[in-house]
């Protein structure tokens, strides 16, 4: 399976090492390079570098190799903070139309703009492939909980 994987903090690079253990293609963005870096370093996955102009988001392989797992993934997982989440799955179903994307923002509440949104617009962006999900992860089981383990 070929998975991107948007924000490569704790949850995203764990992820990220976790599908790569098991042999998934995984790519990797963040805004900070210093994170992509790392989880990269450890295994989580190939960094690529994030569309930077609108007419390369038009086009789902600007700036990859076509046969890259980033031009075509199967899963987009969003995996940044909260309060840049929605801004980031928006883009991500207008980048990667043919990806289901679902995100792993840690809240236990609702995204804003999921608790706003009318019944028309969740089923727009269901349809469009959004599945959102909620975890619970404990930080001590973890390789990037801070401690170096």
């Amino acid at each position: 399976m070929r998975v991107h994987i948007i924000g490569t903090g704790l949850l995203g690079a764990s992820l990220g090492l976790a599908l790569s253990a098991k042999g998934h293609q995984v790519t990797l963005e963040d805004t900070s390079p210093t994170a992509q870096q790392l989880a990269a370093d450890l295994g989580a996955g190939q960094v690529i570098t994030p569309k930077a102009t609108n007419a390369e988001a038009a086009d789902p392989t600007a700036g990859t190799d076509a046969s890259s797992p980033a031009a075509h993934p199967d899963i987009v997982v969003v995996a940044t903070p909260p309060d840049v989440a929605a801004r980031v799955i928006a883009s991500a179903l207008e980048d990667y139309p043919n990806a289901t994307v679902t995100d792993v923002a840690s809240v236990k509440t609702r995204l804003a703009w999921i608790e706003n949104a009318s019944a028309s617009d969740l089923a727009e962006a269901e349809a469009a492939g959004f599945c959102p999900l909620s975890p619970d992860l404990d930080r001590a089981e973890y390789p990037l909980n801070g401690t170096g383990a």
